[in-house]
């Protein structure tokens, strides 16, 4: 019996500046049998020009208005002949071995129906964009991992609730089994109602953390419309969905209170637009009832295990998910897109203009003991410029709450060790002699302080150290 065949799946929508790295590294994944289809969902930007010329061996579908991500996604399964099939988003590519690393795994035990391989960002590949999903009691989710540095922590293989559908591998015997992804959905929340089906039908969701996808994501600025109207839509949508009764009793109430008490605070707040968009994903949810009962009722005839499957993997909070990475308030800097001649030698983190040069792990800007500064997370990165040969001296002023302790490194490389005595702002300096041009920072912490946790304040943030300035300076102006 020969190897199993893959059929790789691409969704584009205007991704011409992307469509063409996804398809030459998935094209070149060696030790595994191929197809690759692109559906098109109605572009306008010349992707399916570009696809049918550069790659006469892909096979391109094209829809004629965007149909979302679930639809075009379920014609294009309809059509693949794989016995596994990889759903990859555009604006990913795959490492080499992946592909490979995936079937292997997947054909090794039958009850495995979605493997998640993690996720990196392709502009910053020391930072997790997703290992599966995480979900909490009312199926609340997000990413597991999603903007923590990544230090091994989810290296081990692990059952999971759901993987991204940014990059989901599943077994095409189960899409059979169990239905396709819900179009109701258009995008989001599909792969998580995807995934449950899967555990309830008796498969198995879990992630191999070998196989690595790096992954151009947009890591802040997302829609008012998608937070408060498409996430809470969904989510409600999959619950109702699939869940069994006994789950719903429990779960249903405190989602709906959940969602009052955010439309309580929007209404407080004079937010009227997230309002507004709370209380139409609740009448959405109630005019496609029936629609949403018939899906259940279809998922509940294919029931094989309970729902302790995957409730024993949910998050026992019943609201916002907690990350352990801060969300940028800023448009992240990443290293490709900088040039040294545009950039300050020395950043107060604190300042607005630092936000040029400033990478993922930082907090806002706030005020500490009448300084401007930063926190950062378990990680904060920054860039400064170096314009000369030799050596150079990196200096950092900071604040330790409590004794704090980490490492500093260059360009992804251990420059030295730092640590803080409690209370106390502290300077460090050490010696660098890292090459001419944009030279990335990392600080990377070795435990995090939770104020809510460590001292019963409200601040719930993951914090590390308060940063009021960086520098890289020549050794003449320390001495």
């Amino acid at each position: 019996m020969g190897a199993p065949r893959v059929s790789i799946i691409v969704v584009t929508h205007n991704n011409r500046q992307d469509i063409q790295a996804c398809l030459e590294a998935a094209l070149r994944s060696g030790d595994v049998s191929l197809e690759v289809i692109v559906a098109d969902n109605a572009s306008t930007d010349g992707t399916p020009e570009l696809v049918r010329q550069a790659f006469p061996a892909v096979r391109l579908v094209e829809q004629a208005v965007n149909l979302g991500f679930a639809a075009a996604n379920n014609r294009a399964v309809r059509l693949a002949q794989g016995d596994f099939v990889l759903l990859l988003n555009a604006d990913a590519v795959v490492a080499p071995e992946a592909i490979a690393i995936l079937a292997s795994r997947m054909a090794s035990d039958p009850q495995i129906g979605v493997l998640a391989p993690k996720m990196l960002f392709l502009q910053e590949p020391t930072v997790i964009n997703s290992i599966g999903l995480q979900s909490n009691r009312i199926l609340y989710s997000c990413d597991r991992g999603f903007l923590e540095y990544d230090q091994g922590q989810y290296d081990a293989e692990a059952d999971v609730i759901g993987a991204c559908g940014g990059a989901m591998f599943l077994r095409r015997a189960v899409s059979e089994r169990i239905g396709l992804f819900d179009t109701r959905y258009f995008m989001y929340y599909e792969d998580l109602d995807f995934c449950l089906r899967t555990w309830v039908a008796g498969y198995r969701v879990l992630t191999v953390p070998q196989a690595v996808v790096y992954h151009r994501m947009r890591a802040y600025g997302r829609s008012e419309r998608l937070n408060e109207y498409v996430d809470h839509r969904n989510r409600l949508r999959t619950m109702l969905k699939n869940l069994s009764l006994a789950s719903l009793r429990h779960a249903l109430p405190q989602s709906l209170a959940f969602d009052l008490a955010g439309l309580a605070g929007h209404l407080r707040q004079g937010r009227w637009n997230a309002a507004r968009w709370r209380v139409q994903a609740l009448l959405w949810n109630l005019v496609l009832l029936p629609d949403t009962l018939a899906w259940r009722a279809g998922a509940q005839r294919r029931r094989a295990a309970p729902d302790d499957v995957f409730l024993r993997l949910l998050d026992k909070g019943r609201g916002y998910p907690q990350i352990n990475a801060p969300l940028p308030s800023f448009q992240p800097a990443f290293a490709a897109a900088l040039e040294p001649a545009t950039l300050q030698s020395s950043i107060e983190p604190g300042q607005q203009e630092a936000e040029a040069q400033l990478g993922l792990g930082w907090h806002g800007m706030e005020d500490w003991e009448g300084l401007p500064v930063r926190w950062t997370s378990r990680y904060a990165i920054a860039f400064l410029p170096k314009t000369w040969e030799g050596p150079g001296y990196l200096t950092i002023r900071y604040f330790a709450p409590l004794n704090a302790s980490g490492q500093v490194l260059i360009n992804d490389r251990p420059l030295c060790r730092f640590s803080g005595t409690f209370d106390q702002w502290e300077t460090l300096q050490a010696e660098t002699d890292a090459k001419p041009g944009v030279v990335k920072v990392t600080l990377l912490l070795d435990r995090a302080l939770n104020p809510r946790r460590d001292f019963g304040a409200r601040d719930d943030r993951i914090l590390g150290i308060a940063v009021s300035s960086i520098a890289i300076v020549r050794m003449a102006q320390v001495l």
